[in-house]
């Protein structure tokens, strides 16, 4: 415990002392010990003293701390000794700051060279969320600046419900999936029957597919050509983005999902019109659901490269029950990624995949 007292004697050769304990005309400590870093010229009788009792013990106890009576020490740092000294070299002070022999004009400054000096970062509003990059073909830090400025933050989430792949309304088979043609106008593929539902399921809502948001690799197998399909007109029919990549497509030829040949089950979707270029990888929500007999990985796929030992899986678990994933998968530089769906019955598979995120 710590008690208030009055010096009454003190030996500066032992460095013992005795006092009165304040408040108290008969309790006196005599022969007590004194603080080593209390100078004798501080234990000047009739000062107060501080005087720690460890445990209570009288025997034990030490004087700490001494000062004039009446008073209650320094109040005001201007009434402290030594303002003037200058005895800590390693801090700047005025005449130390930034002279020109620490620094000289035009040069990067040390402690800044680590981040390629700041003072080239050109952010003469930041704002929210802007951040800091490193631009290696610039070698130099830069500003994002996602709230308005030119570049884009790293992580995106979309606003919006953005479709990419579905067959909800029409369930659908294994990929590939084929239709057979029976005219060519322009740009649109009439198909034999009400087969379009084989190549996804458009519209102009969010939860369907659409041209803003992806485009599907469709092949001729008859003819080993390719094609980009943007819509369904019609339930027999299909809708590609260049005309003439389609001019010499004939009746009776057949249209697949496959993106290369004509055993492929990996259909290509290019969503660059939904994710900006730089994106390396998205997030997604896939869901599906089978009415038929649930087989070995019966259900959904996703991949960049569309290669065996590159998907990524959401398996229908039993029949009639809604299976929901959110798989992260990279994507090409292009923004192409691939999907498959896989059935073990016909046209018993529903599903849809949704963009969530990117990040570029």
């Amino acid at each position: 415990m710590l008690e208030l007292a009055i010096l009454k004697t003190f030996d500066s050769e032992n460095h013992k002392a005795g006092v009165q304990l304040a408040g108290s005309l008969t309790t006196y400590l005599d022969d007590i010990a004194v603080a080593t870093n209390i100078a004798p010229e501080a234990m000047t009788v009739g000062n107060y003293v501080l005087v720690a009792i460890p445990g209570g013990n009288p025997r034990d106890a030490c004087i700490v701390a001494s000062w004039p009576a009446g008073s209650s020490g320094i109040r005001d740092h201007g009434d402290l000794d030594g303002l003037a000294d200058d005895d800590h070299a390693q801090y700047l002070n005025v005449a130390r700051h930034d002279i020109t022999a620490r620094h000289p004009l035009g040069t990067v400054v040390p402690h800044e060279s680590a981040l390629n000096n700041l003072g080239n970062v050109n952010a003469p509003s930041p704002a929210d969320d802007d951040v800091l990059y490193w631009d290696a073909a610039a070698s130099q830090w830069k500003c994002k600046q996602p709230s308005g400025g030119s570049v884009d933050k790293r992580f995106y989430a979309l606003a919006t419900v953005t479709c990419i792949w579905r067959a909800w309304g029409d369930k659908v088979s294994d990929t590939p999936r084929t239709a057979t043609v029976q005219g060519i106008a322009s740009d649109v593929i009439t198909l034999t029957g009400n087969h379009a539902y084989r190549f996804g399921e458009w519209g102009s809502v969010g939860e369907y597919m659409h041209k803003d948001s992806v485009l599907v690799k469709i092949q001729n197998t008859t003819k080993s050509q390719f094609a980009w399909l943007e819509a369904t007109p019609a339930a027999n029919q299909l809708r590609v983005t260049d005309a003439a990549d389609i001019s010499a497509w004939q009746n009776g030829d057949v249209v697949s999902t496959s993106k290369s040949g004509a055993a492929s089950t990996a259909v290509e979707l290019d969503i660059s019109p939904l994710i900006p270029a730089g994106a390396t990888m998205v997030f997604l929500k896939t869901q599906c659901l089978d009415t038929g007999t649930i087989g070995y990985a019966t259900g959904l796929q996703a991949s960049k490269a569309g290669v065996s030992g590159t998907w990524c899986n959401t398996f229908c678990q039993v029949t009639n029950l809604l299976i929901c994933g959110y798989p992260s998968i990279p994507v090409q530089s292009n923004r192409h990624i691939n999907v498959r769906d896989r059935a073990t019955g016909t046209d018993t598979l529903q599903h849809s995949i949704n963009v969530v995120a990117y990040i570029k």
